[in-house]
């Protein structure tokens, strides 16, 4: 089975490592900030909703056989919109943080 590590680096996500350099490492490094990289991330996760659901839609359509292959992009879409989920609430969580903080 497959950890979310493994599905980041096959995917490469931004902010991950890996052999080949992504789209934000072949930016130069005074301009890579923390919305790109948010913004990378989330048209990611963006693309594999749409893979996904192109893949189901055309086996309703009868236009693949390969069910097989619209249930794992299926799921690798939900795991990655979970992933999504829990770095959002991650940054709720450390913001709140830095709010209760006193100067």
């Amino acid at each position: 089975m497959a950890t979310i590590n493994d599905i980041l680096i096959t995917r490469n996500l931004p902010g991950v490592e890996t052999n080949q350099p992504s789209v934000v490492e072949k930016k130069s490094k005074s301009t890579i900030n923390f919305s790109d990289t948010i913004k990378d991330f989330l048209e990611a996760v963006n693309k594999d909703q749409k893979e996904a659901s192109k893949s189901v839609e055309n086996v309703v359509l009868g236009k693949s056989d390969t069910l097989a292959d619209a249930m794992t992009k299926l799921e690798e879409a939900g795991l990655s919109f979970q992933l999504m989920l829990e770095i959002k609430n991650k940054l709720i969580d450390a913001y709140n943080e830095l709010n209760r903080m006193q100067v």
